[in-house]
């Protein structure tokens, strides 16, 4: 399995030098999430006091939002993605209009988007030192970047529509 990653990226690298530097930036991110998960699991094997136990009021109003705020913007993150590949908006709001440079913001904004919720998800266990709720931010941020990885298909066809409109 590891062999056919690597033969992937080898293709990507060569044949399809536009998106090689954020594939590479995207494979960070996404495994960023590690070190993430290794301080949490750190942080609860640490013998400490939890900062807020599952009473505090504050602690619980984070419980109620964090998820949601999660939720939305996981649904921002694809929504954005489908807006900035949109002739209408990049047109609009795009000065440089650049292929590549439009397509690796939206990269970009839409996998940063999927990181801050690992970090919610990390706060959570700082306060409370509770790792399921880290796996379940981190799992679900997980989900949101694969869905907004750099995609060579989707690129070419940007590229494609981009160069017939302009």
């Amino acid at each position: 399995m590891m062999n056919l990653n690597l033969v992937f990226m080898e293709d990507i690298m060569f044949k399809h030098k536009d998106l090689s530097v954020l594939f590479i930036i995207w494979f960070f991110m996404i495994f960023s999430i590690i070190p993430y998960g290794i301080i949490a699991f750190m942080v609860i094997q640490k013998e400490s006091e939890v900062v807020f136990d599952a009473n505090n009021d504050s602690y619980m109003l984070l419980l109620k939002i964090l998820p949601v705020i999660s939720i939305i913007i996981g649904g921002v993150s694809v929504y954005l993605r489908r807006l900035f590949l949109k002739e209408s908006f990049y047109s609009k709001f795009f000065t440089n209009n650049n292929v590549k440079s439009i397509y690796f913001i939206t990269i970009l904004l839409t996998s940063a988007l999927g990181e801050s919720i690992t970090i919610f998800g990390l706060i959570l266990v700082l306060l409370g030192k509770n790792m399921t709720l880290f796996i379940v931010f981190g799992a679900t941020a997980s989900v949101i970047m694969l869905f907004n990885k750099p995609n060579i298909e989707e690129y070419e066809k940007f590229k494609e529509n981009f160069e017939s409109n302009n």
